[in-house]
């Protein structure tokens, strides 16, 4: 077997770019501390706005002066014209009790919705973006119940939501982000941009069919995507699940957390690279096969130069179906830290029980549960390997590492899971707090039919496990 390339991880992820800079409107508000909505704007000659109904046409750039503020209002459709940016520098009041829609006037390219505030939190809450997209580098957003769709990915902004701010934070709830040209959310390489994201769904996004995952971030003291759905469409074949880079080597604390995820059919599943501190945990990682060389993708998880005092744990996932299983690549001699189940003293502080599933990974005839594509060794103990025995001649077959390759890191995978094993004897006392059933499209499912599921049972001491259902 030969080393994977270095391309199989650098043509996994494409920055989401600098941060870029304002573009003018054609009208700008007096600056005399009004609130404007747009009702009240299409009431201004020259404003490029009007009124009809419950429908705004704005066919020229709009600006809300620094000391105005804007409130949007329930009910609408705005339809946006070609190049027009609706840009907001006061305080912005983005939160609907029932839906107001922003779209493009029939044939044209409309850019963004776009905040600017500073002084305080923005709030955005049942809005659809449809073909428009939405730039934040204001100085704190909360997004709740929005919609993202079909952004042509025009300004050169790309994602649908670009978070442009400089150590601003940004929280992104029940939010869902569907066939957009580029990423649904991506951070400039050069920001520091804090990130919680929850309970998304994330379809299709991508559909320019060019290298940019469907979440595009950069690392920071806080990155975390939990329990989201993230599902490609194979027809992008270069279109990944999640990325979190640090592709300008930014010194600081970066932690990043991905748990609870179901991330299907996409051209990779999770990438980390470059220096951060990363928790994957209790994926359902799934059918990311859809790129046309291995060698350039195709993991359901690959870690990437870590640096000292950095580790990534990875624990409790299920890993199925993918080109590879996990790799672990190093480049230029920095070390990867990856630590995927060290068992033995629960007390110690680089414990891990590993309980990652592996099942079907590989590619050219060869599975590949592992490939230790660095000099490092990887502890990968507690672990159910894709082989009908869990003992060591066995598993030897599903990993790639030093007795295969001299050059490679060593993997210690013994003791596998066994359920007559200790790492099980100690946690016969914890107890199944509920069970939720996912179809292969990641969507929740009160009951399964017939058909094949995704079991995930979430246990009292804070531990889920995953298994396929078939009925």
């Amino acid at each position: 077997m030969n080393n994977i390339s270095t391309h199989h991880f650098m043509g996994l992820i494409m920055a989401g770019g600098l941060a870029l800079t304002a573009i003018a409107g054609n009208y700008t508000t007096a600056g005399d501390g009004t609130t404007h909505t747009l009702s009240s704007l299409a009431k201004i000659a020259g404003s490029g706005v009007s009124r009809q109904g419950n429908v705004i046409t704005i066919t020229d750039s709009v600006t809300i002066a620094r000391a105005d503020k804007f409130k949007l209002e329930d009910g609408l459709t705005v339809c946006m014209g070609e190049a027009v940016v609706l840009r907001i520098n006061g305080q912005a009041m983005l939160e609907v009790a029932n839906g107001t829609t922003f779209t493009a006037i029939a044939g044209t390219t409309p850019f963004t919705v776009q905040v600017w505030d500073m002084t305080q939190e923005t709030r955005l809450k049942n809005i659809t973006f449809d073909q428009v997209g939405f730039r934040g580098p204001g100085k704190a957003f909360v997004v709740d119940h929005c919609t993202f769709t079909h952004f042509n990915g025009a300004n050169k902004g790309h994602s649908a939501f670009n978070m442009n701010g400089e150590n601003s934070h940004y929280t992104f709830t029940n939010c869902h982000f569907e066939r957009n040209q580029y990423s649904a959310i991506a951070s400039g390489a050069n920001l520091h941009a804090p990130v919680s994201i929850s309970d998304c769904k994330f379809i299709a996004n991508g559909v320019s069919g060019k290298k940019y995952p469907q979440l595009n971030l950069t690392v920071a003291d806080s990155v975390i995507v939990r329990g989201c759905t993230v599902q490609g469409d194979p027809t992008f074949d270069k279109v990944g699940g999640i990325a979190v880079s640090n592709m300008l080597g930014k010194a600081g604390n970066h932690f990043t957390l991905i748990e609870n995820n179901i991330i299907t059919h996409n051209s990779y599943g999770i990438t980390t690279l470059g220096l951060q501190s990363a928790v994957i945990k209790n994926n359902i990682i799934a059918h990311n096969t859809h790129i046309a060389n291995a060698m350039l993708g195709g993991s359901g998880i690959s870690v990437s130069n870590t640096g000292a005092g950095n580790n990534i744990i990875i624990t409790g996932n299920n890993i199925e179906d993918n080109l590879w299983g996990i790799t672990a690549i190093g480049l230029k001699g920095n070390h990867i830290n990856v630590n995927m189940g060290k068992t033995g003293n629960p007390a110690a502080s680089d414990y891990n029980p590993g309980d990652n599933v592996f099942k079907n990974n590989g590619n050219g005839g060869t599975l590949y549960d592992l490939y230790n594509n660095s000099p490092d060794t990887i502890y990968a103990q507690g672990n159910t390997w894709n082989v009908e025995v869990q003992d060591s001649i066995s598993i030897e077959k599903v990993i790639t590492h030093k007795p295969d390759i001299a050059s490679l890191g060593l993997v210690v995978f013994m003791p596998a899971h066994n359920e007559q094993s200790a790492i099980h004897n100690a946690q016969v006392a914890r107890q199944a707090i509920e069970t939720r059933y996912y179809n292969l499209a990641g969507l929740a499912v009160k009951q399964p039919l017939n058909g094949i599921y995704i079991a995930v049972t979430r246990y009292n001491d804070g531990t889920a496990q995953t298994k396929k259902v078939v009925r």
